[in-house]
């Protein structure tokens, strides 16, 4: 990444050591916050989640099905890319993929029951509300 950021990623990763490698200019001030969210129960459906940016949210409750309704605006053009991810970091799902803005609604099907983190790419904001499939 070129420039400032700000925003969240989520990696499945198997038991182990790791080595986080960041580059960055020299005076230039960074944090970095890892988590491992274990056990931790889902918020009840049906829930709406805002933000700008990359972002990992959630948990959020769910079976083998959601319904994920969604509003992005872009501000370059950019992809909307909304991921279901299991609690294990693991992909379920990846219902919207768009080039630009983006309103509508699409049901995720064959998913583990959750619960479930929601990964998002934009360049803009974004809402989506998740419920029930």
């Amino acid at each position: 990444m070129i420039g400032s950021y700000s925003g969240s990623i989520a990696e499945g990763l198997p038991a182990g050591q790791y080595v986080l490698s960041v580059t960055a200019d020299q005076g230039v001030p960074w944090t970095v916050q890892i988590t491992q969210p274990r056990g931790v129960s889902g918020v009840a459906l049906p829930t709406t989640l805002t933000g700008q940016g990359q972002e990992v949210v959630g948990p959020v409750a769910g079976g083998a099905s959601l319904r994920i309704q969604a509003t992005n605006t872009t501000t370059q053009g950019g992809n909307f890319i909304v991921e279901i991810l299991g609690s294990d970091g693991s992909l379920q799902g990846l219902p919207i993929n768009e080039i630009g803005s983006y309103s509508g609604s699409v049901i995720a099907n064959l998913l583990s029951g959750g619960p479930y983190y929601l990964e998002i790419n934009s360049d803009g904001a974004w809402s989506i509300t998740v419920s029930f499939g």
